[in-house]
């Protein structure tokens, strides 16, 4: 696990829609995990939070083309995979 491993699961989201979608249509973080995991992205929820901490409000929403998944008091990409 490291924060390398939650930079480039967020690269992957942010560059391959069709595994943007995947992940937009899971139903929970847990499926989400799995999914993640089941494409080599291992990482804790922290080091998520700490990657997409470093992207700008505008990147964010770009990523997440303006949805909310979890959304909490994140919105967009923050929350989409909760790892």
């Amino acid at each position: 696990m490291s924060i390398e491993n939650a930079k480039a699961l967020l690269e992957r989201v942010k560059n391959d829609a069709e595994f943007r979608s995947k992940m937009e249509a899971a139903g929970s973080k847990e499926e989400r995990t799995r999914l993640a995991q089941a494409e080599g992205f291992y990482c804790t929820e922290d080091e998520w939070n700490k990657a997409t901490n470093e992207m700008s409000d505008e990147e964010l929403v770009q990523v997440s083309g303006g949805a909310c998944w979890d959304c909490g008091d994140h919105t967009g990409i923050q929350s989409l995979v909760g790892i």
